[in-house]
């Protein structure tokens, strides 16, 4: 009653400044949480406080939400709300593994948003923290194997180190052939990268 109370006074323009207060309400009371429209409006309230907690680096603060936002979740979370479902469970991997808790499960859990990926960005952004998962798990062939399949088909074709020498001198000669007399200090001039495809690739890798 008093996060609904809090949900309802609070300026939406304030709110952002007692997410954490309004989230903690109604995580006391989740089992009087019936309705799924309001179920749905809470969920994405966790899934804001934890973006919040995971910007400040609170990182345990973000995973507790994340999975709270997960719990609202109804059965058809995946094909009728799909962007929330996603951004949630992402968010959610990421933070076990940034605070180095990861159950067993999550690996289910990555499991799931590979298999729901509408789109080659969406997996790759899927995949990067499962496949950091794997290799934590000791499975770092299998990791390895499923993150350069999903490169390759995303145009990038990475070197398996087996001869570092020659890929070291491979990989001077390219930074020499791309930014020439300028040397690597010209990166500092490049704009900084927004394309959602090139951003996801550089995560994988």
């Amino acid at each position: 009653a008093l996060g609904r109370l809090l949900r309802r006074t609070i300026p939406a323009e304030d709110l952002a400044e007692e997410i954490f207060t309004v989230a903690r309400h109604f995580s006391a009371a989740e089992e009087m949480l019936q309705d799924p429209d309001e179920r749905l409006e809470i969920a994405k309230l966790h899934f804001d406080a934890g973006v919040h907690a995971q910007a400040a680096v609170a990182f345990d603060v973000a995973r507790d939400h994340y999975r709270a936002a997960l719990a609202l979740l109804p059965e058809d979370r995946w094909a009728n709300h799909y962007e929330l479902t996603f951004g949630i469970s992402v968010n959610y991997y990421q933070s076990l593994i940034l605070i180095r808790d990861v159950p067993p499960e999550s690996l289910e859990l990555g499991e799931e948003m590979l298999r729901h990926a509408r789109n080659e960005v969406d997996h790759m952004v899927a995949l990067a923290p499962h496949v950091f998962r794997l290799a934590r798990g000791r499975q770092p062939e299998r990791a390895i194997e499923l993150g350069l399949e999903r490169l390759r088909r995303n145009g990038v074709d990475l070197l398996r180190i087996d001869e570092p020498d020659q890929c070291v001198e491979m990989l001077r000669d390219k930074i020499n052939g791309a930014f020439g007399t300028k040397g690597v200090s010209a990166l500092a001039e490049l704009p900084h990268m927004s394309d959602p495809a090139a951003l996801a690739k550089a995560e994988l890798m």
